[in-house]
């Protein structure tokens, strides 16, 4: 409320004011002094508008006498004396001729009654004037001796300005940590023009200004609280009530950072977890988004505070930031997590090859595009069928033993590292391992006249090539061309070895051959052919006769050359 103004009585002099609305008005002591000895002093208060000036007193202590007193220029009963007239100077009409002592405790007509010529003025008492001009002069005058506090009283007329009425229809518009209110100006604004305008918040009281504006913005609010707002207009006279409360508002801002962030490395992946902001922004959080870096690759949650990043590249390094988004916006991002390495198994080996041997097969291959991140530790050769393997710490090559001759085969190849064995890669072409023959089945020798008759069985295998055939030896040799459809196992041969002398022992072998090699297997050893019967001794006419028949052979053999000519 801004100060009352005041008006002081002039100790000399005569002077004149004119007054809208309410004012004190005071001795020349002012609102705590006295007024001083021997004044004589004239004051005519007219109204600022048409209409009348009234007074009331609140307190008087003018220096009343017992008797008589000898301030007689007037009234008497009276040392010192307050003349009130109706109008605009001394000469108009007498309202009161006093003075009064209440405030002092010694009661009017101190030592006696005042004579009824002197008017006792006390507190409380309304004067008012009726001239058409509605003024009232006053006129003070003290003896010279003592003096006293004087009087209050409180002026009031036509005219005069006052507060404001209150604003009107505050609406209040919530920002973060922050509100914007607006209002209507107030419908009076008490004939003075307002100067400004105050804002404060409920609860915690904060506060904006303006000097004109009827907008404000009121800032230092906390988040997640309702509000309301009043408003109060300022003019020269003071502040207006305070207008009806606004609109109940609740400030949000965007929340504060995720903390707490860490990642776990999986295949071409993290898995990244946070802890929720410590302030939500006044607004409950509707989701999370974690972000890679490098390659913002990102995952989203409506809540959750762990999710998975996909797409990742296995073996580069990624460390990850966390944003909290809810109604208001997006907070700031997290500080990043620990780095980590996605790793995966490698992708599968290339270009597999295979060349066959005896039983076994040579394989080969490229190593994969991708390790996954991890070194590669070693591969995996698998035959198909079979399953039998061949492993190397890093090689690219190695050998499948273990297989059966005249089997065709294919083989798949699979890479390790750290993570894991990769997809096993596309076969290889099929090889077929081929060798030498088995040996020969059920060998046995029967002697004979200068001879030795050998006899078999097929090999139980041909060692994955057909048997071209057979040699029986026991030096010289017989030999025997493979049977076609020969059954293994079960197919019978014989030969028999001539010439042989019957004193010696021979050792019989046979021998399977096929397009790889040959297998030999001992028959028989330190075996003798039987004694060779003696030859007959020919006659002469036996002699003759043979001549003769190979001298017919020739003759005609020389007829056939000749006919053909």
């Amino acid at each position: 409320m801004a100060t009352q103004a005041q008006v002081i009585h002039p100790a000399s002099g005569t002077s004149s004011i004119t007054v809208g609305g309410s004012e004190l008005y005071y001795d020349s002591g002012g609102p705590s002094g006295s007024y001083g000895s021997a004044e004589l002093g004239t004051l005519t208060i007219c109204p600022d508008a048409p209409g009348a000036v009234s007074v009331e007193f609140t307190s008087v202590n003018i220096e009343a006498a017992a008797g008589d007193g000898t301030n007689t220029s007037i009234c008497t009963g009276c040392w010192d004396q307050l003349r009130i007239y109706d109008g605009q100077d001394a000469t108009a009409p007498p309202l009161a001729l006093g003075c009064g002592e209440e405030n002092s405790g010694q009661g009017p007509g101190w030592g006696g009654t005042i004579t009824p010529s002197c008017d006792l003025i006390e507190a409380s008492q309304v004067y008012t004037s009726t001239d058409p001009s509605g003024c009232l002069t006053f006129v003070f005058q003290s003896d010279g001796s003592v003096t006293e506090p004087g009087w209050v009283a409180e002026i009031t007329a036509p005219g005069g300005a006052a507060p404001p009425t209150a604003p009107l229809n505050p609406v209040a518009t919530a920002g973060n940590a922050e509100a914007s209110v607006s209002w209507t100006a107030p419908a009076d604004d008490g004939g003075s023009p307002i100067t400004g305008y105050t804002v404060t918040s409920s609860p915690g009281g904060q506060t904006c200004s303006t000097t004109g504006a009827t907008t404000c913005t009121v800032t230092g609010l906390t988040n997640g609280t309702s509000y309301t707002f009043t408003v109060v207009a300022t003019n020269a006279e003071g502040d207006s009530p305070p207008s009806a409360p606004s609109n109940a508002v609740t400030p949000a801002g965007v929340p504060t950072a995720p903390t707490g962030v860490t990642a776990t490395a999986g295949n071409a992946e993290a898995s990244v977890s946070w802890t929720a902001p410590a302030d939500d922004g006044g607004s409950p959080i509707t989701g999370y988004t974690a972000t890679s870096s490098p390659g913002g690759q990102t995952c989203s949650t409506t809540g959750a505070t762990t999710c998975t990043v996909t797409g990742l590249t296995n073996g580069t390094s990624y460390t990850f930031t966390v944003v909290a988004t809810n109604a208001e916006g997006d907070s700031p991002p997290s500080a990043p997590s620990n780095a980590v390495t996605p790793t995966g198994v490698p992708t599968a080996p290339t270009g597999v090859t295979a060349t066959a041997g005896d039983a076994e097969a040579s394989v080969s291959w490229t190593a994969p595009a991708d390790d996954g991140g991890s070194p590669i530790t070693g591969y995996t050769a698998t035959s198909s069928p079979g399953g039998q393997t061949c492993s190397t710490a890093g090689a690219t090559t190695c050998t499948v033993t273990g297989l059966t001759n005249g089997t065709s085969y294919t083989f798949t190849v699979v890479a390790t590292n750290a993570e894991g064995d990769s997809p096993p890669s596309a076969p290889s072409s099929a090889v077929t391992p081929v060798g030498g023959p088995g040996a020969p089945l059920m060998g046995q020798v029967e002697p004979g006249a200068g001879s030795l008759t050998v006899s078999w069985v097929a090999p139980a295998t041909d060692g994955g090539s057909p048997i071209l055939g057979y040699r029986a030896e026991a030096n010289p040799t017989c030999e025997v061309d493979a049977l076609p459809g020969e059954v293994p196992g079960v197919t019978a041969y014989s030969c028999t070895i001539d010439f042989l002398n019957p004193s010696t022992a021979y050792t019989v072998t046979v021998t399977a051959i096929n397009a790889v090699g040959e297998t030999t297997v001992v028959v028989a050893a330190g075996i003798q052919p039987d004694p060779v019967p003696p030859i007959p001794t020919l006659g002469a006419w036996a002699l003759w006769l043979l001549m003769a028949m190979l001298l017919g052979v020739a003759l005609a053999a020389l007829r056939r050359r000749q006919t053909a000519g």
